[in-house]
């Protein structure tokens, strides 16, 4: 992994959180990370670091009323000395070719006959489709939102497997695609964090 340095007032990401985007919230009250947030952390702290400062920043200049323009001035300044930098052409690529790598392995599935369930990261009960798609004990879960305060994240596929758990005699692993030849110590990261999430919602039942 690439790591994050300062440049001209600006951060520059690690090319896996480019490709898999940011997901970094913050509610006013708390702030929700990523397993890619996780990842970049334990790579180098200074860009999660600068993540959270702009995520605070920007929420407090949203939430100042018109008696505090000049606050909220001060905010706007500081935001745009210090923002991320724009995506430039090569991480656009980078992105373009990891959605593409993540289609084929979806279409794979599907030309095997699988049964592919989809999760519409965009609506706000992704969270319980997903754990009602496991419930009915779908095949394959594509963009499955996994929660575990205060950890967000999509995996890319979760893959039902024999096995004992509280949804009966079946369970679900994680799968992420990469562009990759062989596993990074931030891939197992990201995919652990993920199985923590998954833990919290179906507990695998080990014989013994």
């Amino acid at each position: 992994m690439e790591r994050c340095d300062q440049l001209s007032n600006h951060w520059l990401c690690d090319r896996n959180t480019l490709l898999r985007g940011r997901f970094m919230q913050f509610d006013g009250a708390k702030i929700r990370y990523s397993a890619s947030d996780l990842a970049q952390f334990l790579d180098g702290d200074f860009a999660t670091w600068m993540d959270r400062w702009h995520l605070q920043c920007r929420q407090a200049e949203n939430s100042a009323t018109q008696r505090q323009s000049t606050r909220r001035s001060r905010m706007a300044t500081l935001l745009e000395s210090c923002s991320p930098d724009d995506e430039n052409a090569e991480l656009q690529m980078l992105r373009d070719r990891g959605f593409a790598h993540e289609a084929k392995h979806l279409q794979r599935f599907r030309d095997q006959g699988r049964q592919v369930v989809s999760i519409p990261t965009e609506r706000s009960d992704a969270g319980e489709l997903t754990l009602q798609a496991m419930q009915d004990g779908a095949e394959i879960i594509y963009q499955a939102r996994l929660e575990l305060d205060p950890f967000i994240g999509y995996a890319d596929f979760l893959v039902r497997c024999d096995g004992a758990s509280k949804l009966g005699d079946y369970h679900y692993e994680p799968w992420d695609t990469k562009l990759a030849k062989r596993p990074k110590p931030h891939y197992l990261v990201q995919l652990c964090t993920y199985v923590d999430m998954l833990g919290h919602l179906v507990t695998v039942h080990t014989p013994g």
